[in-house]
């Protein structure tokens, strides 16, 4: 724990799975949320995060031909609303933590509105240490994400090594930014054995890569993302194609990325 989260007292953080009420952009709203409870975490301030896994028990009538999903597949759920404070209150107490930090995405196709509260379960009752909106177009969300993600941390008593987007994403494209955090939440599908539709997967990644190939978020990504995709079902030749294709595309890859596949297969 660093100096300054000994001095607001122990603690741990419980970031919601963000609420999605229009069911769209469920990969974004799940980066978002891996990238800050990773980057609290790493700063020093415990964090955890809690998602809504499904699993697929029956399909019925006969599924169309190429249907990418099947009986036992897992996936996650989309929430409406965490419009209950007591139950989030409840929730946080549940998963053993001290504050929440809850989240809802309403998506749109060109705009979006983020809302989020960080709240303290007590005795006494429910308390709001912060809250933050956002209501406009994409190009604006990683910077608001970034902002709400540096005042939570002053709050929990956590000091961060960055201030802006830019400096967090090692970028400053907002697109670039925007398809990082939907990898983020890619990634934490993939972590937790989602099924996902592997093509679609990686050129999502591969338009990542040609849009910041030299962000250390990108960087640090891409191994980490291929690797659970090979566990999902990418096969050698298709992730070797994914690399001649990312060469082709931006040259000369970055050095650590040199013999990735070779670790990939090795570690099936």
């Amino acid at each position: 724990m660093t100096e300054l989260a000994g001095a607001i007292g122990e603690g741990r953080v419980l970031v919601f799975q963000p609420a999605t009420p229009t069911g769209s952009a469920l990969e974004l709203a799940l980066g978002i949320q891996r990238f800050w409870q990773k980057t609290l975490k790493h700063a020093g301030r415990d964090a955890a995060c809690i998602l809504a896994l499904t699993r697929i028990e029956s399909i019925s009538g006969t599924p169309p031909d190429g249907m990418p999903f099947a009986v036992g597949d897992r996936g996650v759920a989309c929430f409406k609303d965490w419009a209950d404070p007591a139950a989030n209150a409840a929730m946080v107490l549940s998963q053993r933590c001290r504050w929440g930090l809850v989240t809802t995405l309403t998506a749109a196709e060109r705009t979006g509105r983020l809302e989020t509260s960080l709240i303290e379960p007590k005795a006494e009752g429910l308390g709001t240490l912060g809250a933050w909106s956002f209501d406009g177009g994409y190009e604006g969300l990683p910077a608001h994400v970034t902002e709400v993600l540096v005042e939570v941390a002053h709050r929990l008593g956590t000091r961060l090594p960055w201030s802006t987007a830019g400096e967090a994403f090692d970028s400053g494209d907002p697109g670039a930014c925007m398809l990082m955090l939907e990898q983020m939440g890619v990634t934490s599908m993939a972590e937790d054995g989602c099924r996902l539709v592997i093509d679609a997967a990686l050129g999502r990644l591969a338009l990542l890569v040609g849009a910041a190939p030299r962000s250390r978020v990108v960087v640090a990504l891409v191994p980490e993302l291929l690797g659970h995709l090979a566990r999902l079902g990418a096969h050698d030749i298709q992730l070797a194609g994914w690399m001649r294709g990312v060469k082709k595309q931006i040259g000369v890859v970055p050095a650590q990325w040199e013999g990735l596949l070779t670790t990939i297969s090795r570690n099936r």
